[in-house]
């Protein structure tokens, strides 16, 4: 699949706190909000992926946010600017913003980071009839100072990249390099708003649930995940934490599953 084209021009909204935050739209019909990872972007994860074209083309309003700190939205470098929940606090704005908030056809799916912040909206209260949680484990959401994935991200984010081993370690290490030094202040302080979720948290959130991972990420974490959460299933794709973000099956998986045609009901 490829980028639209053209590229949908971002537009802005402001945060609780005033910050400028970017999103793009595609399409029309019922919404989908879509959540990228860390170091990536909402062009990068969704859009370029093919995978918004592919939920266009299947009937769906497309809404793509560029997390604070992360593609065209604003890189605050004050600690205070990253509290507990605040991509969580920002995604309820937007939604308001919007006139989604309380849509009862709302939809959203998020990758790693943005997983992990679609669960925490979840258990805000946000009406979501179903959710995509993708490259994200049991343990990556109840221990997340403690996950492999934030002690990678911490190796990088503290300049110590030299020794990476793996193409995951290898990744990051190549998009912190790209960073400018403001940019970077901005991620290290967002690495620490993150809030674990304790299990019996997340077995309260009886929304439909994918759980997407790739079939060289900590499958077995995933698989955990959807075994907590009440009404979930898991499906693989081929490739790590990262290739698999990129393969034509994740698009596959959420038109099949956001559609009704796939998943636990």
């Amino acid at each position: 699949m490829s980028r639209p084209d053209p590229l949908p021009s971002p537009e802005y909204f402001t945060a609780s706190d005033g910050t400028r935050l970017a999103y793009r739209e595609l399409g029309a019909g019922r919404p989908v909000l879509l959540v990228h990872g860390f170091f990536s972007s909402g062009t990068a994860n969704w859009i370029g992926n093919g995978h918004a074209a592919a939920l266009v083309a299947a009937g769906h309003r497309v809404v793509v946010p560029d997390l604070r700190g992360h593609g065209r939205s604003a890189t605050p470098t004050d600690l205070a600017a990253y509290p507990p929940d605040v991509l969580v606090d920002d995604l309820v704005v937007l939604l308001d913003h919007l006139g989604l908030a309380g849509d009862d056809d709302l939809a959203a799916a998020g990758y790693s980071l943005g997983a992990r912040t679609v669960a925490r909206l979840l258990l805000r209260g946000v009406p979501v009839r179903r959710a995509v949680l993708g490259g994200q484990g049991l343990g990556a959401l109840t221990h997340v100072a403690g996950s492999a994935r934030t002690s990678v991200a911490r190796h990088v984010l503290s300049d110590a990249a030299g020794g990476d081993r793996t193409p995951v370690q290898r990744w990051f290490a190549q998009q912190w390099r790209r960073k400018d030094e403001a940019t970077r202040a901005a991620l290290r302080a967002l690495l620490a708003s993150s809030v674990s979720t304790p299990a019996d948290e997340l077995r309260t959130i009886t929304v439909p649930t994918l759980v997407l991972t790739g079939s060289d990420d900590d499958v077995a974490d995933a698989r955990d995940l959807a075994t907590t959460l009440p009404r979930a299933a898991v499906v693989e794709v081929p490739g790590d934490h990262v290739t698999a973000a990129g393969r034509p099956e994740v698009a596959d998986a959420l038109v099949n599953f956001l559609d009704g045609d796939g998943g636990p009901r």
